[in-house]
């Protein structure tokens, strides 16, 4: 799949049919594909602005990485700095003041409370709850339906209500 697509985006860019790109490939807890893609399209020539759905609700002095993809129903609130290639999903809720990093997926529904910071190469599965000035680490995995009340600082995969780390 990855040739093909990579074919498909060096026969657009040989033509100069299009200068703007968007992958539209989530994760489950591994980017690989999507950020090799995205190196790919960024070497060929292609741009990635950020697309935010006219559905979401974005308050100001928020900020977002080339693209980051906001899907319908998000709500984000002032001071929310969101990174490159970042997907923030159908009903999510990104407080005051978060900070999201780079290659971040954050699934549909997911809650993140105030004062969040998100490292790179998160998932957040759906459902999820971030309370208030939580720190992931990144690379981590948050189950569905998780509920981080404590830091995850160690590398791993998180589940639960409160969450644990189970590998």
């Amino acid at each position: 799949m990855q040739r093909l697509l990579s074919r498909f985006l060096g026969d657009l860019s040989e033509h100069d049919e299009v200068s703007n790109a968007v992958i539209g490939i989530g994760d489950t807890g591994n980017a690989s594909l999507r950020m090799s893609l995205i190196e790919k399209a960024l070497r060929m020539g292609f741009s990635f602005p950020a697309i935010i759905s006219p559905q979401a609700v974005v308050n100001e002095d928020v900020t977002f990485g080339e693209g980051t993809v906001v899907m319908d129903g998000v709500v984000v609130n002032s001071g929310t700095k969101i990174g490159r290639f970042a997907i923030i999903n159908t009903r999510s809720s990104i407080d005051h003041d978060c900070v999201i990093s780079d290659f971040v997926h954050i699934g549909p529904g997911v809650v993140l409370c105030g004062g969040v910071i998100v490292g790179e190469n998160v998932l957040v599965g759906a459902g999820s709850i971030v309370c208030q000035n939580r720190f992931i680490k990144g690379d981590c995995i948050i189950g569905a339906g998780a509920v981080v009340t404590e830091n995850c600082i160690d590398l791993g995969t998180y589940v639960g209500i409160p969450v644990r780390k189970v590998k």
